[in-house]
């Protein structure tokens, strides 16, 4: 019983030091990948970064989150590849959302604007402008809706 407790301890101790290894940074100490500037200056020439966060947490990769002063908020992996834009229900800029997902909407959702595109594992998750999501493949294949 006694070496149960021991392991149960040593077990819940190492789960604590792994969560220590999360680290953030905000501010003028955190660099944005090449890539990444580019993109927020291709897509969206008019805004400034208001706010820019690096974060690692336990054994994932390094991700930036930025805010835009036009209410667009970015994240973007270690490389500068973009993850998430979320326009906070304004439509994303032409040019970011991959064309047969963009045609996708505009046959099967006429009048709606695609406001949230996530980059996943899986593919891609899209959120319209009536709240909907949508599900595609990485080829941008549709595979369904998010309930």
């Amino acid at each position: 019983m006694k070496k149960m407790a021991l392991i149960a301890t040593g077990l819940m101790l190492a789960a604590t030091g792994a969560f220590a290894l999360a680290a953030s940074q905000t501010g003028a100490s955190v660099k944005l990948p090449d890539k990444a500037q580019q993109f927020i200056r291709k897509y969206f020439p008019k805004a400034r970064i208001i706010h820019l966060e690096a974060e690692k947490d336990f054994l994932e990769e390094l991700t930036y989150s930025v805010d835009l002063s036009n209410g667009f908020e970015l994240d973007f992996d270690s490389k500068g590849q973009w993850l998430e834009v979320d326009g906070d229900h304004s439509a994303l800029p032409e040019g970011i959302v991959p064309e047969k997902i963009v045609s996708f909407v505009k046959r099967k959702h006429a009048g709606e604007k695609i406001v949230r595109i996530e980059r996943t594992r899986k593919g891609y998750e899209a959120e319209l402008s009536d709240d909907r999501e949508l599900r595609f493949k990485p080829d941008g294949t549709f595979i369904g809706y998010d309930d």
